[in-house]
């Protein structure tokens, strides 16, 4: 599998190498912040205000690796969050070999990411498209982020937790993603890796997607 990852990559690399970029734009966030509504807003914006339209995408590109794959979309997510080794031997040992490990998912979906972004007018929440689009000079990276407790109450408010239960949610998922973060950092070819950073307990989905779209018009990727 893993020779198979390596001949793409090459391809990828050249078909990219000699490619006119277009437009887009990446939205990473902590958990609990706004991520896909915020994309929504974003694109809902640009349809009303410059008649174009824009495509998101997120979790979608982890089923299509996992039809390419052969396995289903739980076992890829695993394999991606997982370090180096742990759910590659637990799979060996059920002689599931056609499974890419987290190294390969990474970098096959960073080259996803880049012929989307690519491509023009998108927008990808999460998947690490800061780092696989770092050097492309067609988008706009933004990060949003806020304070543990303000994420921890619009976690329980969303999810109809109690205050521990999403305290431990959110412990969880952070821990899961510690090696998928670093590997992204070093993945990345920019510091800094993104070009806007929103604290989303001071600003609304609404707000951060107007600023967005004004930097988008400043920076020339849409026209009203």
């Amino acid at each position: 599998m893993r020779s198979g990852f390596k001949k793409y990559y090459a391809q990828q690399r050249s078909k990219n190498a000699n490619a006119e970029e277009g437009h887009f734009l990446t939205i990473s966030r902590e958990y609990g912040c706004c991520g896909i509504d915020l994309a929504e807003k974003v694109v809902d914006l640009i349809e009303q205000r410059c008649s174009v339209n824009w495509k998101i995408y997120h979790k979608d590109l982890l089923q299509r690796l996992a039809k390419e794959a052969g396995v289903d979309f739980e076992t890829i997510e695993k394999q991606r969050l997982a370090k180096p080794g742990i759910v590659n031997e637990f799979l060996s040992n059920l002689k599931q070999t056609n499974i890419p490990d987290g190294y390969e998912i990474r970098k096959r979906v960073a080259f996803m990411v880049r012929d989307i972004a690519g491509k023009g007018n998108a927008v990808i929440v999460g998947q690490g498209g800061a780092a696989a689009t770092g050097d492309m000079a067609g988008g706009l990276n933004v990060r949003v982020e806020a304070p543990r407790q303000w994420r921890v109450l619009r976690v329980r408010n969303q999810e109809g937790l109690s205050d521990k239960e999403a305290e431990k949610r959110l412990d969880e998922l952070e821990k899961s993603r510690i090696h998928l973060h670093r590997a992204y950092e070093a993945m990345c070819p920019r510091r800094p890796a993104f070009h806007l950073l929103f604290d989303n307990s001071r600003f609304t989905a609404e707000q951060i997607s107007e600023q967005i779209f004004y930097a988008m018009k400043l920076c020339g990727m849409i026209k009203i």
